[in-house]
């Protein structure tokens, strides 16, 4: 079971990733590797989640029932922030393709400046 879990994390990882790089290519904005990482990253802790949740279901392990129920809400925990750190990493790179420039905080402040100054010349 773990070989297919690793093989899993790395294609789910690996696939999210392209993903990713075709998102920033169609949307022709900047990309960041911290964003990579996190992404593949949480790939991966889907899969440990699930294999969490399965492991705390099977009866071969020596641990009292309370226990197996807090370490499947524990699996379900680590699901549940992987996904959510996902979609909030692909939303916020659909809210900066989105983003003109005269969005950029500052930016239509310097450029005031910039004409009041040409027009006290």
């Amino acid at each position: 079971m773990q070989n297919y879990s690793l093989y899993c994390s790395i294609i789910i990882g690996v696939s999210l990733i392209l993903l990713y790089i075709i998102s920033i290519k169609k949307n022709k904005s900047k990309g960041s590797l911290q964003e990579a990482i996190i992404i593949f990253l949480s790939a991966n802790g889907i899969v440990a989640g699930i294999n969490v949740c399965i492991l705390s279901i099977d009866k071969l392990l020596p641990i009292s029932e309370t226990d197996r129920t807090y370490v499947f809400i524990g699996g379900i925990s680590v699901i549940w922030v992987s996904v959510t750190t996902l979609l909030k990493t692909f939303q916020d790179l659909s809210i900066k393709s989105n983003r003109s420039i005269g969005d950029i905080p500052g930016k239509s402040d310097a450029s005031k400046i910039l004409k009041t100054q040409n027009n006290n010349k």
